[in-house]
């Protein structure tokens, strides 16, 4: 099946700023990577509707919130199970990354990527893969295991 005649993944938005949410799913849908399904503060989450609208993966902004991501990301994770849930975090934040990935993120995108990296990002999604950005898995490596010298020590 040649890629042009792939569906779009069903996405769901969330992230408590809307001015965030309506960039980001003009951004998805013009580019053809994804069909924003729903775009969601939050608080006005409601996994039945996600279900109806037979979503596939769900973005959640982790940038400036107003209620706790991580709790969302394992709430989600809990009430639909097998739907995979990406994180979107700042480069910066290595520690993040990793407490999104253990709350139940299959993902994690920088907010400072390429939507070309996003692509990829939900290609392995909708394969049922694990990603990490690139722009972030160097950080997430160094800040887990440290960095080293040319002799192997672990810098303090």
């Amino acid at each position: 099946m040649a890629l042009s005649s792939v569906k779009p993944m069903k996405i769901a938005l969330v992230d408590d700023q809307n001015i965030v949410r309506e960039a980001f799913a003009g951004l998805l849908e013009e580019s053809g990577i994804a069909e924003v399904v729903g775009s969601y503060q939050q608080t006005d989450l409601a996994p039945d509707e996600l279900r109806r609208k037979e979503v596939g993966a769900i973005i959640v902004g982790f940038e400036a919130q107003i209620n706790d991501p991580l709790h969302t990301v394992s709430w989600l994770a809990k009430s639909l199970p097998g739907v995979p849930i990406c994180a979107l975090v700042g480069g910066g934040q290595p520690g993040l990354v990793q407490n999104a990935l253990n709350a139940g993120c299959s993902c994690a995108v920088s907010t400072a990527s390429s939507v070309e990296v996003l692509g990829a990002a939900l290609r392995s999604l909708a394969l049922g893969q694990a990603w990490v950005d690139p722009n972030l898995g160097g950080r997430l490596l160094a800040a887990e295991y440290g960095a080293r010298d040319h002799n192997g020590h672990k810098h303090k």
